[in-house]
């Protein structure tokens, strides 16, 4: 009797390691996925802008600011009119279109004035 029980174990035990090794993987709730990407340049925001916690985007774009500039913005993702300033000073210093706005050309230029791999001192060019 021993030995059919010690049989049926091992017939229990190898349908479970077959469900799982054959079964597909789930995929990771979008919650938790890592990210491996910044926010993309579509989340344009305008002097007095306002968001409960501040756009990601507006924070990374102000840290950008900071460290090319050598200013000091309050990083807190709300374009305020210091941060309109500083965006108009940086699209000045680069002879972008001046317009306060962090839009695709800005945005390039941001990315190639950090070094970003991928990105060129080149003029922003859509494709």
């Amino acid at each position: 009797m021993a030995k059919k029980q010690d049989n049926m174990i091992l017939y229990l035990l190898a349908g479970v390691g077959a469900y799982f090794f054959f079964r597909k993987p789930a995929s990771i709730p979008a919650a938790i996925a890592p990210v491996t990407a910044r926010p993309t340049t579509t989340n344009r925001m305008t002097a007095g802008s306002v968001r409960p916690s501040g756009s990601f985007y507006v924070k990374w774009y102000q840290a950008a600011l900071n460290q090319l500039m050598g200013i000091n913005l309050e990083i807190d993702g709300i374009v305020g009119r210091e941060t309109q300033d500083a965006v108009i000073n940086f699209q000045q210093m680069w002879g972008l279109n001046i317009d306060g706005i962090v839009g695709p050309e800005t945005d390039y230029a941001l990315n190639a004035a950090l070094g970003t791999p991928g990105y060129t001192e080149k003029p922003y060019a859509p494709d």
